[in-house]
């Protein structure tokens, strides 16, 4: 299966990226897939928790703007 941000699921760990594919050194938890506000949305969110010295709390993504480091083992 892919690392693309597009498959994660709530357990997955991921890192943030640019929308160009750069790596940003952000790191965090998948702790939901959000449903789009509308059925003519097809842009996919999650909600990412993280904890870093300047950032706490969690955040609504766009999923390609993500790669999954580690998948929740089930």
């Amino acid at each position: 299966m892919s690392d693309h941000g597009s498959y994660a699921q709530p357990g997955d760990f991921v890192q943030f990226i640019t929308v160009l594919g750069e790596p940003q050194e952000i790191y965090g938890v998948v702790i939901e897939v959000l449903k789009p506000p509308s059925i003519h949305k097809k842009r996919r969110y999650v909600r990412v928790a993280w904890q870093d010295s300047s950032m706490h709390g969690a955040v609504a993504v766009r999923a390609t703007c993500l790669k999954i480091i580690k998948r929740l083992d089930k």
